[in-house]
């Protein structure tokens, strides 16, 4: 954010919509926007798989291998919880679109045998 903005913003202010950003203030402005941080999960996955591929080969080079190998397992162990994430988020994103749609389905309870 600009000056201006972030004065405004720490007076209560809002910021105008017509107001133009450099690049990188409208990125830092996404990404701290209410659930802009899922847009960095691609960039964070392809970290953690150069991590993988980098701490893969210091073993197979002898470099530390039991740190290697711990490291290797729990940034697998990351990878597969970020892809669990993001699957259980496009369940959400999913639901509260199509509930906002109008094409949500409620069982029917009226032939209930109790």
């Amino acid at each position: 954010l600009s000056c201006k903005s972030y004065q405004a913003i720490q007076e209560g202010g809002t910021v105008k919509k017509g107001e133009q950003y450099s690049m990188s203030e409208s990125f830092i402005t996404k990404i701290l926007s209410p659930g802009g941080g899922v847009a960095l999960i691609p960039f964070i996955r392809y970290v953690i798989c150069f991590l993988v591929v980098l701490c893969s080969v210091a073993f197979l080079y002898d470099v530390a291998r039991i740190h290697m190998c711990v490291l290797i397992f729990l940034s697998t162990g990351l990878l597969i919880s970020l892809q669990f994430f993001e699957k259980e988020f496009s369940k959400i994103s999913g639901r509260t679109s199509s509930s906002a749609e109008g094409n949500v389905h409620v069982k029917d309870k009226s032939n209930k045998t109790d």
